[in-house]
């Protein structure tokens, strides 16, 4: 999966959340991903270092 199709995903996922829960106000986006483009290339699964 590229970044750019994460991030589309991301936002679906966050849009549906606004509304069902009238609570949510807004949503930050950070991580690892916020400094590549779109074109990147995700690896298939990740393991943080323990």
């Amino acid at each position: 999966m590229r970044v750019g199709e994460a991030r589309a995903v991301a936002v679906d996922w966050v849009g549906e959340r606004l509304r069902r829960d009238p609570a949510v106000q807004g949503v930050f986006f950070s991580g690892s991903t916020v400094g590549l483009p779109d074109e990147a290339v995700l690896p298939a699964s990740y393991r943080p270092s323990p």
